[in-house]
């Protein structure tokens, strides 16, 4: 079962100051929404298939849950035309989620650079996205290990499209489950890799994405809202991400910059590296990919703050924390916030 919700405690990215709470019918994937419950869905646009000419529906990626009866979700009227003819990065796009994001944002028209280490395999993943209908699609190979690189593929992959409306952070470094014994290299990297090429990249984007009123989409992990063994400078990465994206958020309400900042909260997905990690150690079923990376662009679409993929009911419920937000609303009564609001 997959549960997936906006907090109702968000503070939407461009809203007027104070912020004022939502109400539920205020965002689209609702608590007790049947769709999210049966883990079903069919993407359709108003006028026919998503990413194609023709007048007739087709469905991407129908999921079923055993022992329920299935209702086909779709998104709001006109929100599957919200990607088409956009312009789009995603980082770690070589596979796994990142490859298969790039394959339905192909499917929706939408215009396509991706990035990855591996020169080969974006350019099939590229191919692909052309063949999927990609309004166009582009690859920079590089590694997030190099902060320099980072900057500079965001001003070529803005030149590419002429601009800049997504920006989908989703590459990891390689690791492992392990006890940490202490090895400081491998905190160094995970925290450059997984967090700071994140900052870079997301500051680099900023003027390109302020000009479009555009989004950032982070996708992070359980382990970076709960305690989890065996991976600590990896949690490390995503807790930081959390911390610095949420706060940034926060400064774009205040501040009236309208671009939306959507924090993604995976649990384990079914992705060859994935599986690969947690074989003979973990022993929970995997969530599919295919559908995870669709939910994270839905998520960036609608400007959710936080979405939540997993394949437990508890993971949205607990981990979502309506304390914290609560906590955050009137934590600013505390702030004179009104210079940095003129400036």
């Amino acid at each position: 079962m997959r549960f997936r919700t906006r907090n109702p405690f968000s503070l939407p990215s461009g809203s007027s100051w104070p912020p004022t709470f939502p109400s539920p019918s205020s965002y689209f994937c609702s608590t007790l929404c049947r769709a999210c419950i049966t883990g079903s869905y069919t993407i359709v646009s108003a006028s026919g298939a998503v990413g194609s000419s023709s007048s007739s529906p087709r469905c991407h990626g129908v999921k079923s849950t055993p022992g329920l009866n299935t209702t086909h979700f779709r998104l709001p009227h006109g929100a599957a035309e919200m990607l088409q003819g956009k312009k789009v990065i995603v980082t770690g796009a070589s596979k796994g989620i990142g490859e298969q994001m790039a394959y339905h944002l192909a499917k929706m028209g939408a215009h396509v650079v991706v990035t990855a280490r591996s020169k080969e395999t974006l350019k099939k993943v590229v191919s692909h996205c052309l063949e999927l209908g990609a309004a166009s699609a582009h690859y920079i190979a590089g590694s997030m290990e190099n902060m320099t690189f980072a900057e500079q593929f965001v001003a070529q992959a803005g030149k590419l499209m002429g601009g800049l409306d997504m920006l989908i952070l989703n590459h990891i470094t390689n690791t492992s489950m392990n006890l940490f014994s202490g090895d400081i290299h491998l905190v160094r990297r995970s925290m450059e890799v997984n967090f700071l090429s994140y900052v870079v990249l997301s500051v680099a984007a900023l003027p390109m994405l302020k000009q479009s009123n555009g989004s950032i989409v982070v996708v992070s992990s359980k382990a970076g809202k709960m305690a989890s063994p065996l991976v600590a400078p990896y949690s490390a990465s995503k807790f930081a991400l959390d911390g610095f994206f949420s706060s940034v958020r926060m400064e774009h309400s205040v501040t009236k910059v309208n671009v939306s900042i959507t924090l993604c909260i995976l649990g384990l997905i079914n992705t060859d590296t994935a599986m690969k990690a947690v074989s003979g150690i973990i022993n929970i079923d995997a969530s599919p990919k295919e559908e995870c990376a669709l939910e994270i662009i839905k998520g960036g679409a609608l400007r959710q703050e936080e979405v939540y993929y997993d394949n437990s009911v508890w993971t949205d419920l607990l981990l979502g924390n309506p304390g914290r937000k609560i906590l955050e609303f009137l934590s600013l009564r505390s702030y004179s916030l009104d210079k940095f609001i003129n400036n």
